[in-house]
């Protein structure tokens, strides 16, 4: 929960409006998804993007061994995944 932690930081030290845009697979759980849900402020929004979406990027990243996250790939085209954002802060 990496992310909820990081979130929590960001939180606590800014009083602007945040909106989590979070990119997903097949691995991540409804139930995970709803306690980042449930961590996030009432202040505050989260949107979850499935991998899919790029599907490029979905295959190459279902190609990995399970050393390294499938997010690395994902990075490489967070362009096209949140091409509707002017600026956004990767976390």
């Amino acid at each position: 929960m990496g992310l909820a932690a990081a979130y929590a930081s960001i939180r606590q030290r800014t009083r602007s409006r945040l909106h989590l845009h979070v990119i997903v697979d097949h691995t991540v759980t409804e139930e995970t998804r709803s306690r980042l849900c449930a961590s996030v402020s009432s202040l505050d929004e989260i949107s979850f993007y499935e991998s899919s979406l790029i599907a490029e990027a979905d295959q190459l990243s279902a190609e990995l061994d399970g050393r390294y996250s499938r997010a690395i790939i994902w990075r490489a085209w967070i362009a096209d995944y949140l091409k509707h954002l002017d600026r956004c802060l990767l976390l």
